[in-house]
């Protein structure tokens, strides 16, 4: 997590808006990285905390002033219990509402000025990564792997003659290697086509046969295919 701190502009009196600015020079943004979640609200006794930093605002830039890892609280437990930043989750099962990521504490003071029509605001801008280290194939995002069984592709095998042969997709395969897609012939003939998932992409893209009979013209009917990621086109 990161928090990013940039002096904002102050609607309370309008008149005070160059003093606003010499107050941001006078001001101490205090941050510490807190792994619980048992205090809400910071102050002076930031100023003590071991791990405390401080830090001044800049008048025409943004400045990251909280740059740390967040931990998990689990708070159903007894004692609470808080996990090391580079915890494994199950994706397939909710966060829940009492398991709450941890974050740091934020105290902005400006010695010698108590009057509060001189407070300038400050803008906050907190970003957090998240990273998925594998996907649970298990919980799909969409519906799109049953219904792509039973799409159809429409081909002309032959260049001399305009008949079409239909082939059905029959089936739709996740593995280490990448998706495959299997095609059969609808009129019972024996015969197959078997797509990777960039293949059956382009043949969706071109319009065309893609390795089979001489990428002729073909008509895919079906959802739209799984685009391959950082596919261009040629």
């Amino acid at each position: 997590m990161r928090v990013k701190a940039q002096p904002s502009y102050n609607a309370y009196n309008q008149t005070y808006n160059t003093i606003n600015l010499d107050a941001v020079a006078a001001m101490q943004i205090w941050t510490a990285s807190d792994f619980s979640t048992n205090e809400n609200i910071s102050g002076t006794s930031i100023l003590s905390y071991n791990n405390a930093r401080v830090h001044t605002l800049s008048l025409n830039g943004v400045k990251t002033v909280v740059n740390t890892a967040v931990r998990i609280n689990q708070n159903t437990l007894a004692p609470r219990t808080i996990l090391p930043p580079g915890s494994w989750l199950d994706t397939s099962t909710d966060f829940g509402t009492q398991n709450i990521y941890s974050g740091a504490q934020f105290f902005a003071k400006m010695p010698g000025v108590s009057a509060t029509n001189y407070l300038p605001e400050i803008q906050l801008i907190i970003e957090v990564d998240c990273e998925f280290k594998q996907p649970g194939f298990q919980n799909r995002s969409s519906s799109f792997e049953s219904a792509i069984v039973g799409a159809t592709l429409s081909v002309i095998p032959d260049a001399s003659s305009e008949d079409r042969r239909i082939y059905k997709v029959v089936a739709y395969t996740i593995n280490d290697n990448g998706n495959n897609y299997r095609l059969v012939r609808e009129d019972g003939v024996p015969g197959f086509l078997n797509y990777s998932e960039q293949e059956f992409w382009e043949v969706y893209y071109y319009r065309t046969s893609g390795s089979y009979f001489d990428n002729r013209q073909a008509d895919y009917t079906g959802p739209i295919p799984r685009r391959p990621q950082d596919w261009q086109p040629t």
